[in-house]
């Protein structure tokens, strides 16, 4: 049973190299053009600089994820609203 839940900035720091390996792999099946969704978790952090450099369009219902991608031009970003919720940055 869990007993409680880490933090985000705690997660961020699980795990490191194999989010990264996780990362580079989800990134390496993207394609131009594509819509892909980028949900929460600091895995899927680990992806957003390794996205590669072509117009995409991203829906996202991540803070983190929106704020690392919003000053990428080619990136056409879409986030999903609802109630903020701190402990995961969602």
């Amino acid at each position: 049973m869990l007993r409680r839940e880490y933090s985000h900035a705690e997660k961020r720091k699980l795990h490191e190299q194999e989010k990264r390996a996780i990362a580079r792999r989800a990134v390496a099946l993207i394609e131009p053009d594509s819509t892909i969704f980028l949900g929460t978790g600091t895995t899927v952090e680990q992806m957003a600089p390794l996205l590669p450099d072509c117009h995409l369009r991203i829906v996202t219902n991540s803070l983190s994820v929106f704020s690392l991608l919003d000053a990428q031009a080619d990136y056409d970003l879409c986030l999903i609203g609802g109630m903020y919720r701190p402990r995961t940055a969602a």
